[in-house]
C-alpha cells in the first residue's frame, strides 16, 4: 500500500532539511554534491522520524527543496500542501534571496507542468487522428522512427505526429523530438522503434509490409573507466549499469560518469546481479580461462570447459529482451590478444550479431550478441592510455574519471587531499593524483592521521621510488597537515 504524505510528513522533512543545512553551514547554491546531501538527510529522516516514507518520494521532496533554494526548475511534482508550506517556511527561515529563488523555482515548475499537460493533450489528439486516417499525414517511406505509448498497440511516426501537434515548421531533429516526447510521457511510458522494409511481417503502409524492431538506445557496448587508484572506478560500474538499464542516452550517461559526482539513482536493483559477471585480468589469464579450453573436472578427467565469456554470451543469447554485463577489472593488466584471440573483432559494435567465427576447440559457430556490454576498469598509473594494446584502444570507449574533492566531507582531509594532489600532479602528472575514496570515510583528525600514515604514505613511496627529494616534500605536506590536526 502506498504511503500517503501528510502535513506531519511535510513539516518533519522540512525541519530535518533546514537543520542539516544550517548545522553543516552548506551553501546550497554553490554545492555540487546535491545527491550526497539528499542521501545524508534521507538517513536522518528514516532514523529519527516517526513518519514512514516511501524512499523515492522522500528523495523527490528533498531534491525539490534544494532546487527551490537554488531557484531552479524541478520537474518531479510534490503535493500542493508541500508547495505552500515549503514556500512559506523558506521565506520565514532563510534570507530574501532564498525566498525569491523558491518563488521563482515553483513558478517555473508550474509553467513546466502546464506546458507538459497542454502538449500531451495536443499529441494525443494527433495520435487519434493518425489512427483514424493515417493517409492525412505526410509520412515518406524513408521515415525510420516510430513510437508507441504503453497500453496502446499502435505505432506513430515520431516527426509527423510532433509537427502536426506542436509545430508544423519545426526543424528539430528526430533525436531532439524523441527527448521531448520522453519529457512529456515519461521514460517508462514510451517506446521507440525503427521501421525496416520486409516482405512478410506485421505492419503495412501504402501497400508495403514492414516489421517493427525495438530501438536499442545505447549502441556503445564496450566501455572502459580509467583513472588513478581510488577515484571510484569499481564503485561507478553499478551506477553505469543502472543508467544503461534506465535507457539514458550515451551523452547523459557519459556526462554523469565522467563528472564522478553523486547521482540521484534509486537503490541498485540486486536482481541485476544475475546478469552481471565479474572477472579480473592478470598476466597468467588466458584464452582457455576466458573463452574455452580443456581443464580437469572433479573426476580428474580432461574436459572441454566454457570460460566466463562464452557463459555470459550464451545467457545473453537466450534472453534478448534484457541486457547482460561482463565487468573486467584491471583490463590492461592482461594480454588482450592472448585472452580474446579471434573474438577481438566480434566485440566491435557494428559486428555484433552479424559476424561469426568457428571456435578452435568446440568447433561451434560463435557470435557476440548486441545485448552484451563489456565494461572494463584500468588504473592510469599502471600504463599510459597511449601505450595500451591498440586492438583494445580502438574497440572501447574510454571514460576518464578524475579525483573529486567535493565528495570529501571532513575539512582537513579535503585540504590535505587537494594540496597533495597539486604537488603530485606538478611532479609526476595528473594520472598519479590520489583518489578521493581514500579520504571519504574520514570523520575525525585521528582517522585522517591513520589514513595518511598507513594508506597514503605507502602509495607515495611507490610513486616517488628513486626520488628521495620528491618523497621528502610529499611527506612534509602530510606532516604539516597532521601537525595542524593535533593542535
Amino acid at each position: 500500500m502506498k504511503n500517503s504524505i501528510t502535513e506531519n510528513h511535510i513539516k518533519d522533512v522540512y525541519e530535518k532539511f533546514k537543520n542539516y543545512i544550517e548545522e553543516n553551514g552548506i551553501n546550497v547554491i554553490n554545492t555540487k554534491t546535491q545527491a550526497h546531501i539528499v542521501d545524508k538527510i534521507k538517513e536522518t529522516v528514516k532514523k529519527d522520524s516517526d513518519h514512514n516514507w516511501n524512499e523515492s518520494s522522500l528523495k523527490i521532496y528533498l531534491n525539490n527543496l534544494i532546487y527551490m533554494l537554488k531557484g531552479e526548475k524541478f520537474t518531479q511534482t510534490i503535493n500542493n500542501d508541500a508547495k505552500k508550506y515549503f514556500i512559506e517556511s523558506i521565506c520565514n527561515d532563510f534570507d530574501e534571496n532564498y525566498c525569491e529563488n523558491a518563488k521563482k523555482s515553483l513558478e517555473e515548475h508550474e509553467k513546466y507542468y502546464e506546458n507538459i499537460s497542454t502538449n500531451k493533450n495536443k499529441i494525443k489528439n494527433s495520435m487519434k487522428k493518425f489512427r483514424e486516417n493515417p493517409n492525412d499525414f505526410d509520412v515518406p517511406l524513408s521515415v525510420k522512427w516510430y513510437f508507441s505509448i504503453n497500453q496502446d498497440a499502435s505505432q506513430y511516426p515520431v516527426k509527423a505526429i510532433y509537427k502536426d501537434a506542436i509545430d508544423q515548421s519545426s526543424d528539430l531533429t528526430v533525436e531532439q523530438i524523441k527527448r521531448r516526447l520522453v519529457d512529456i510521457f515519461g521514460e517508462k511510458n514510451i517506446n521507440f522503434f525503427t521501421l525496416e522494409n520486409k516482405d512478410n511481417n506485421d505492419f503495412e503502409r501504402n501497400g508495403k509490409h514492414y516489421f517493427i524492431q525495438k530501438n536499442k538506445l545505447n549502441y556503445i557496448n564496450n566501455i572502459i573507466l580509467y583513472g588513478p587508484p581510488g577515484v571510484g572506478k569499481t564503485h561507478n560500474i553499478k551506477q553505469l549499469i543502472q543508467l544503461i538499464e534506465e535507457g539514458k542516452s550515451e551523452w547523459e550517461i557519459f556526462d554523469i560518469i565522467t563528472s564522478n559526482d553523486h547521482y540521484d539513482l534509486p537503490d541498485f536493483d540486486e536482481s541485476l546481479n544475475n546478469r552481471i559477471r565479474f572477472v579480473t585480468f592478470h598476466q597468467s589469464y588466458g584464452y582457455e580461462d576466458f573463452v574455452e579450453g580443456f581443464r580437469p573436472n572433479n573426476e580428474g578427467k580432461i574436459v572441454l570447459t566454457k570460460g566466463v565469456f562464452c557463459e555470459i554470451v550464451d545467457d545473453a543469447r537466450k534472453d534478448t529482451e534484457r541486457n547482460y554485463y561482463l565487468v573486467i577489472d584491471e583490463i590492461n593488466r592482461g594480454n588482450i590478444s592472448k585472452i580474446f584471440g579471434e573474438l577481438i573483432t566480434l566485440i566491435e559494435e557494428d559486428k555484433r550479431g552479424t559476424l561469426e567465427v568457428t571456435l578452435p576447440y568446440s568447433k561451434e559457430r560463435f557470435t557476440v550478441p548486441e545485448n552484451l556490454y563489456i565494461i572494463g576498469t584500468m588504473n592510469s598509473t599502471d600504463k599510459s592510455i597511449a601505450l595500451i594494446d591498440v586492438a583494445l584502444r580502438r574497440r572501447f570507449t574510454f571514460l576518464k574519471m578524475a579525483p573529486n574533492a567535493e565528495l570529501i566531507e571532513h575539512q582537513k582531509a579535503r585540504e590535505v587531499f587537494e594540496e597533495l594532489n597539486n604537488f603530485v600532479a606538478d611532479q609526476l602528472g595528473e594520472e598519479y593524483r590520489l583518489g578521493h575514496s581514500y579520504f571519504m570515510p574520514i570523520s575525525s583528525d585521528e582517522e585522517l592521521k591513520f589514513v595518511l600514515q598507513y594508506k597514503i604514505d605507502p602509495l607515495l613511496e611507490e610513486y616517488f621510488y628513486g626520488d628521495n627529494e620528491g618523497l621528502r616534500e610529499a611527506r612534509e605536506i602530510i606532516g604539516s597537515m597532521t601537525d595542524e590536526a593535533t593542535e
